[in-house]
C-alpha cells in the first residue's frame, strides 16, 4: 500500500500534497500545510509533528492500512477525485479558460 507523508515544519501552498490527491494516494501531513491543500478530507488528515504527535502518524497509518485491507478502499477510487479538484479550482483547463475570460473582460474596459 502507498501513502504520502508531508512532515513539514514550515509549508505554503504544497503542491505536492495537491497532486497526492488529485492521483487519489491517501496523504498524512503536517498541521502547518495550509488548508488550501486539503482537496479532499476523506484522502488528506492533517497532524501535528511533535513528539507527542508520533503515535498519532502510526495510528493513521494503520488505519489507512487496514481500510485498503478490508476492501474499503472505494474511498481510494480515482474517478471520485474529479469533481474535488474542479471544485477546489485546481483544474488546469478550467482555471485557464476563467482567467482568459477575466484577461477579456479588462481588455474590454
Amino acid at each position: 500500500f502507498d501513502i504520502f507523508y508531508l512532515p513539514s515544519w514550515y509549508e505554503g501552498l504544497a503542491v505536492v500534497a495537491v497532486e497526492s490527491q488529485a492521483t487519489n494516494l491517501p496523504l498524512l501531513m503536517s498541521k502547518f500545510v495550509t488548508d488550501e491543500a486539503v482537496i479532499d478530507d476523506s484522502l488528506a488528515k492533517r497532524i501535528g509533528i511533535t513528539n507527542d504527535d508520533m503515535t498519532t502518524w502510526a495510528t493513521e497509518t494503520e488505519r489507512i492500512y487496514n481500510k485498503i485491507n478490508s476492501q474499503q478502499a472505494e474511498v481510494y477510487n480515482r474517478s471520485n477525485i474529479n469533481d474535488s479538484i474542479n471544485t477546489k479550482g485546481y483544474n488546469i483547463r478550467l482555471e485557464a479558460k476563467r482567467l482568459e475570460e477575466l484577461y477579456c473582460a479588462y481588455s474590454k474596459n
